[in-house]
């Protein structure tokens, strides 16, 4: 079985890509996240941080998490 956090990383990722979350879209506080997914927040915190490395979110010091507007590619 996964981790929660990667199962978490996975759905958020596919609502992306299935435009439910728009480019430059606020997401939810990480508060309202974790009880949506009923993990901690420590769970949902690492989940979100994984989204930021692969380059499909992104943090704003003191405004939030935003579905970044370019997608960084790696190979």
């Amino acid at each position: 079985m996964r981790p929660a956090y990667m199962r978490i990383r996975d759905q958020i990722k596919n609502e992306i890509d299935q435009e439910i979350w728009k480019i430059g879209e606020r997401l939810p506080s990480e508060r309202d996240l974790s009880e949506t997914f009923q993990v901690s927040r420590m769970t949902l915190r690492q989940a979100i941080s994984l989204l930021v490395e692969d380059g499909v979110l992104e943090r704003r010091v003191g405004s939030g998490t935003f579905v970044a507007s370019t997608r960084v590619q790696e190979k």
